[in-house]
């Protein structure tokens, strides 16, 4: 293919390959502009209704014109020998290779990526197309800075046989909307709900929504069964983490209304922080081009902004809202001793009852302070450190459906939502968007959870202050990751680097933490009433499973960090590679007449159970 020519196209090089298409970069033959060009698996283009159907959603999507949104210069046509679209050719990175480069993303960074993107999807929308496939794989950061949303793909117009194949629902359960997850009809807050997820996992390097297979992730994100942003990031912005919340609702009608609405949300958490869109400094470019002096900059104006910020809130009575900002500061700045004294000052009586603790009802207020709490009132280790941006280990894999890509949903006009009848084309039709009343305050209202999550704590940890002290308080921290705490067989909370105090009934417990890539921990405490009682644990991780496909030679010779394990006769073609969730690895196949031949093993694979290599060649 590379050097061929197709219509007026010349192939160069080949820059990537997924289950549907393989992508080569291009030249315009007579402009010399340089172009991406997919080109669509034979099994896939051999097929003349997928030609005719493939060409209809070209069609339907090219006339999108956003400079957030991957541009479409060409496609083939129906009668073409090869099926392929021609798009602008973007030098940057992929929002997964950053999140596996920095574990997580700082906030202000994530918030400048949610607004673009939530530009793009509310053109897209306006437009009548919706995405149905949002993921990091889908996003590109421009060497420039630039935000580019890729893949209003094309894999809506395989057959409805071809998609049972490969897995009955297009795009990747980890970030698919609950009423994608239960094949309901879509609209424009299904791709709302996808940014959240993607905008969860920028912020804390975590998915929200894990599960060892897809069915069980599906069933979590149908179930709402998740963490919050701030118990994996508690330096997150509020502001940020409100709007993740939000869009992660399980009832549609809870979310954002359109994605406008969600770009105004983000811009209100810059701004709380005295941050504009529009400052270079602060933009993705300048991150990009100096990620540590960004971070160290982004740090020092924190602590001046949420400390100017929470003091003009305490004065003005705004005690929840400072506590947040608090939160955050002390997150950033454990030894910050005028947080200490702040926290300490606040009025141990208010109109919540004389007599009693302010701290309870704040907690009870459903603020995420746990944390704070744990910092200021229960002196946890002097050696947490919750102020870096690396997040701990994933507990899940990014999931991708490798053999189908995602797609745009085109939505024609309608006034209510409703399957078109059209089975050859499928489609969805959402009502004509509706006009965006800006709010006139930066403060984003959250709906209540419909249901609360397990892992909440549901005793005041701040009660400990106050006397008589009935409960006692636990606390487990996992020194190589994170991990589910199970008390005498019941699931309560996620145990991370810098745990919440968890409130038990005093006595004999059984404590059981478990991570899906590990043994699980066991141990039995005894506690006695009004006790803090810290643990700290560490996870011995099984090896990833390595499995090579029989068409190998088997006399290739394996190595994995230099190490020669032995034939692939030998071996029974698989073996396993020590498991570092840290960073990726890499595994050596030595072939008699090919050379060496290396299969890295990236960050995201060495949070699956096990792999399978492609094959030769």
């Amino acid at each position: 293919m590379i050097g061929s020519v197709l219509d007026k196209y010349r192939v160069l090089q080949k820059v990537g390959e997924g289950g549907m298409a393989t992508v080569y970069g291009g030249e315009h033959l007579t402009l010399g502009r340089k172009v991406a060009i997919k080109i669509l698996h034979p099994h896939l283009s051999c097929n003349t209704r997928n030609r005719i159907r493939f060409a209809r959603e070209a069609r339907a999507i090219e006339h999108l014109r956003h400079e957030n949104i991957l541009r479409i210069f060409d496609y083939s046509g129906e009668r073409a020998q090869d099926c392929y679209i021609v798009t602008e050719f973007v030098n940057g990175h992929t929002l997964t290779a950053l999140v596996e480069q920095f574990g997580r993303l700082p906030s202000e960074i994530c918030i400048h990526i949610g607004i673009r993107l939530a530009e793009a999807l509310a053109y897209a929308h306006e437009e009548g197309v919706l995405h149905r496939d949002l993921k990091p794989e889908n996003v590109m950061l421009r060497d420039d800075g630039l935000i580019k949303l890729m893949d209003f793909g094309i894999a809506r117009f395989l057959d409805e046989s071809q998609v049972t194949m490969t897995g009955a629902l297009v795009g990747s359960p980890a970030f698919m909307s609950p009423e994608q997850a239960r094949e309901a009809d879509l609209d424009a807050r299904s791709d709302l709900f996808s940014l959240g997820t993607m905008l969860f996992r920028l912020c804390t390097g975590h998915l929200p929504f894990s599960g060892s297979n897809p069915s069980l992730i599906l069933k979590n994100i149908i179930d709402g069964n998740r963490a919050e942003v701030t118990e994996l990031t508690p330096s997150a912005s509020p502001g940020l983490a409100e709007v993740i919340e939000r869009l992660l609702q399980t009832d549609r009608i809870a979310r954002f209304d359109d994605a406008r609405q969600v770009a105004e949300a983000l811009r209100a958490a810059l701004e709380q922080v005295s941050i504009q869109e529009s400052d270079a400094d602060w933009g993705l470019k300048s991150w990009l081009d100096e990620p540590d002096n960004y971070a160290t900059r982004l740090n020092e104006h924190l602590k001046l902004v949420l400390m100017r910020n929470s003091k003009e809130k305490l004065a003005d009575g705004q005690q929840i809202e400072a506590l947040r900002l608090l939160n955050r500061l002390l997150a950033i700045d454990e030894d910050n001793e005028e947080v200490l004294e702040l926290i300490q000052a606040l009025p141990s009586e208010s109109d919540h009852g004389a007599g009693r603790p302010i701290w309870p009802a704040l907690i009870a207020a459903g603020l995420g302070l746990a944390a704070l709490v744990s910092l200021a009132v229960l002196q946890p280790w002097a050696s947490t450190d919750v102020s870096t941006e690396q997040a701990p280990p994933p507990a899940n894999a990014d999931i991708k459906n490798e053999t189908a890509e995602s797609s745009p949903q085109v939505m024609p006009p309608a006034a209510s939502v409703s399957r078109a009848v059209d089975t050859d084309t499928p489609t969805v039709a959402i009502a004509a968007p509706k006009s965006v009343e800006r709010p006139s305050s930066p403060r984003v209202e959250l709906p209540k959870r419909p249901t609360p999550k397990p892992d909440v704590v549901k005793e005041p940890i701040a009660a400990v202050v106050s006397s008589p002290v009935k409960k006692a308080y636990l606390a487990v921290r996992v020194l190589n990751g994170y991990g589910k705490v199970y008390i005498n067989g019941e699931p309560t909370q996620w145990s991370t680097n810098n745990p919440i105090p968890l409130a038990v009934e005093p006595g004999n417990i059984s404590v059981s933490v478990r991570h899906q890539l590990a043994e699980p921990l066991e141990f039995d405490v005894s506690i006695s009433p009004g006790e803090t009682l810290r643990k700290e644990v560490e996870f011995s991780f099984l090896p990833l499973g390595v499995s090579v496909p029989e068409s190998w030679s088997k006399r290739c010779r394996v190595s994995v960090k230099g190490k020669e394990l032995g034939d692939l006769q030998s071996l029974g073609y698989a073996t396993q590679v020590e498991r570092d969730l840290d960073g990726p690895s890499q595994i050596e196949l030595d072939c008699p007449g090919s050379g060496t031949i290396v299969h890295k093993i990236s960050r995201a694979m060495m949070s699956r159970r096990e792999i399978t290599l492609p094959e030769p060649g």
